[in-house]
């Protein structure tokens, strides 16, 4: 009787994201009436900010609400004890992981354990095939391969290191072949260097559905993987602080958050809350983890929410990013967000892979762009002349074409790097 009483709660949580509007806000609210009292009962950490703010848990009880209460970070976390950030109440049974640190700041925190659980995890990782087959929530039914920088031991999945595929791109695409994946998964730029890789070799590898995640995707490289690949492309929006957020749906028009676990905020500089459609800050509350919570927490990523219909039929609302606000860098006597270059870099996403902004000197900036297809000489000079009206005549702005853009260790890529900064 228990098991089919936890399934019947899985069912529940499992189909919120297809329901109306007013249901997915009403299943919201009544997670959250029952996490903030838990926290402030039985994480310090959580006291002190409510406490600070002179908010009573009590008074949380709607989805606006959630406005009153205090945006956190990793500056929230970071130089304090684990103690005072985790769930006194109960034993921890989560798993730490480490951040990449693409942002400029590694962080370790700890994942709720469901994350891990085959009905839950796959429920989010793998929802796109969950819509297809509405009935199977773990993805043991399908072939997944993997091109990752840690290893998975699951029953139907391969996996192909990082370091051993750019080492040996023949050998990785055969093995590849060989294993037949219907799903294959990895880094936006990892998956188009696979995509060039096939090309080149003409080794046949054709999965059912590819999966981008980590990085941001851009519509030449989703291109050249798809006609490649012979494939469908879906994107996947996570963080390691949360796993899954959101993946695309067969429309492939933004995030479908996956809202039965996560509450998505659009913000500006303040915190306050904008309107529906504006561009501002995410924020990113887990209704989910007990173990170290995040409520209103700092993703470093820009964007916009909708809750418009989409026409795949869902109604679970949808999440577009547009950029990591928090990478950072300095030239001249001015500081410039990602974000600034992404508006002008944006524009040129047909004709370009990848992108990274370097600082290579106190006043020179340098543009590395792994070109797409549509690329040109006037692609460059565009470029030059639209980074050079941001940052000014003083400051010196150089195009740089490259095969491929340097990794950090787990084999994301940074979008902002500053080789001034002093290393080790």
């Amino acid at each position: 009787m228990r098991k089919i009483r936890a399934v019947g709660r899985f069912l529940r949580f499992h189909g919120v994201h297809m329901r109306s509007r007013g249901t997915i806000e009403a299943w919201q609210e009544d997670v959250m009436r029952m996490l903030v009292p838990y926290l402030v009962a039985n994480v310090p950490l959580y006291q002190e900010l409510l406490e600070a703010c002179s908010v009573n848990p009590a008074h949380i009880v709607h989805l606006k609400d959630l406005a009153l209460l205090p945006v956190t970070g990793k500056q929230t976390f970071l130089g304090r004890f684990v103690e005072e950030y985790t769930d006194r109440g109960a034993p921890l049974r989560g798993r730490w992981v480490e951040t990449s640190g693409t942002s400029g700041t590694p962080f370790i925190p700890l994942r709720r354990p469901q994350v891990n659980m085959l009905w839950y995890g796959d429920s989010l990782y793998y929802r796109f095939l969950a819509w297809k087959k509405p009935w199977r929530f773990s993805a043991d039914w399908v072939r997944v391969a993997h091109i990752r920088a840690l290893p998975r031991n699951r029953k139907n999945h391969f996996v192909v290191s990082i370091h051993d595929f750019l080492n040996d791109q023949e050998a990785a695409v055969r093995r590849l072949a060989d294993f037949k994946p219907d799903v294959l998964e990895s880094h936006a730029s990892i998956l188009y260097e696979l995509a060039h890789a096939v090309q080149s070799l003409r080794i046949p590898l054709h999965p059912k559905y590819v999966v981008s995640g980590s990085e941001q995707l851009l519509p030449a490289s989703r291109l050249l993987i798809e006609k490649t690949l012979k494939c469908e492309v879906y994107d996947r929006y996570g963080l390691e602080e949360f796993g899954t957020v959101g993946i695309e749906c067969e429309a492939h028009e933004g995030f479908h958050v996956n809202v039965e676990s996560f509450i998505v905020e659009i913000v500006d500089g303040t915190g306050i809350p904008l309107p529906e459609g504006s561009h501002g800050r995410v924020l990113i509350t887990d209704l989910f983890n007990n173990q170290m919570p995040f409520i209103r927490y700092e993703t470093g990523d820009h964007g916009r929410i909708s809750w418009a219909p989409c026409q795949c039929g869902l109604h679970a609302q949808r999440l577009w990013i547009e950029g990591r606000h928090s990478a950072s860098i300095a030239v001249g006597d001015k500081r410039y967000h990602h974000f600034e270059f992404g508006v002008i870099l944006d524009s040129f996403m047909s004709q370009f892979l990848h992108y990274q902004i370097v600082k290579r000197g106190e006043n020179e900036l340098t543009i590395r762009i792994v070109p797409g297809p549509a690329f040109s000489q006037e692609t460059i000079t565009a470029v030059e002349e639209k980074v050079s009206a941001l940052v000014g005549p003083a400051i010196t702005v150089k195009i740089e074409c490259v095969p491929r853009i340097s990794r950090v260790p787990r084999g994301k890529s940074r979008i902002v790097v500053d080789e001034t900064a002093p290393t080790g």
